[in-house]
């Protein structure tokens, strides 16, 4: 709900899209610092070290430029073809209630999983495992947009533990204010550079744009001495 990512990019290359939660990557304004790699918990973007202009790459449910698969009203291609139903596609309130409904289940008994979608009507019918009852992500890093039952330890599947509170969040602010800040020294910097030179150098710029004025006052005097013998 409040990636890490976002929060620890310094110039919003990476952004979430408040309708569909999707996180954006814009490489037109990425620097290449990497910081989203450090900064995410589940090791998502992936730095292209082969690409002389070093990009960004990382999963935004088959609707990056392109492909748009959402906006085209269809679903990501990893819900699409999952034959079992065990990757599906929702809103977050359907699959975190779909998560809860598995987890009420007797383990051996039947379910019918729905595949694609939460609401969909084609299923898939198999034996209920003896899940761990957690649902991985419902409160995990502020609460994240995937969800995960596992019958094994979450660790196990390389899912770390995690604060209810996103790290990057505590620092957002402070480092997007630096950054944004940071125009304002530079320019105050420049233009303190600029008065430092010319009390260093002032008596030497004066002299330099006395010449100049001297040297425009001879050609003056110079063409108006010409046009007066073209009149005579």
């Amino acid at each position: 709900m409040d990636p890490n990512c976002v929060a620890v990019c310094p110039v919003q290359a990476l952004t979430k899209d408040p309708k569909t939660g999707i996180v954006k990557y814009d490489p037109d304004i990425c620097t290449g610092c990497r910081y989203c790699m450090v900064g995410c918990p589940f090791d998502v973007p992936k730095y292209d070290y082969d690409n002389p202009f070093g990009e960004i790459s990382k999963c935004e449910l088959c609707n990056q430029k392109g492909v748009e698969r959402l906006d085209k009203g269809e679903i990501p291609g990893c819900c699409h073809v999952c034959p079992t139903g065990a990757i599906i596609f929702g809103t977050r309130e359907e699959l975190l209630a779909e998560a809860k409904r598995r987890l009420s289940l007797l383990r051996g008994t039947e379910y019918d999983y729905p595949r694609q979608t939460v609401n969909s009507t084609d299923k898939y019918r198999a034996t209920v495992p003896a899940y761990q009852y957690h649902v991985y992500g419902e409160k995990e890093g502020g609460g994240t947009q995937v969800l995960v039952l596992s019958a094994v330890p979450t660790e196990n599947l390389g899912l770390p533990p995690l604060e209810e509170q996103a790290t990057g969040s505590r620092a957002a602010h402070l480092q997007h204010f630096l950054y944004r800040g940071l125009a304002l020294p530079l320019v105050a910097l420049a233009g303190l550079t600029v008065m430092t030179y010319k009390n260093m150098h002032g008596d030497q710029i004066a002299a330099r744009i006395e010449k100049q004025k001297e040297a425009m006052r001879q050609a003056r005097k110079e063409i108006e001495e010409a046009e007066d013998e073209h009149h005579e």
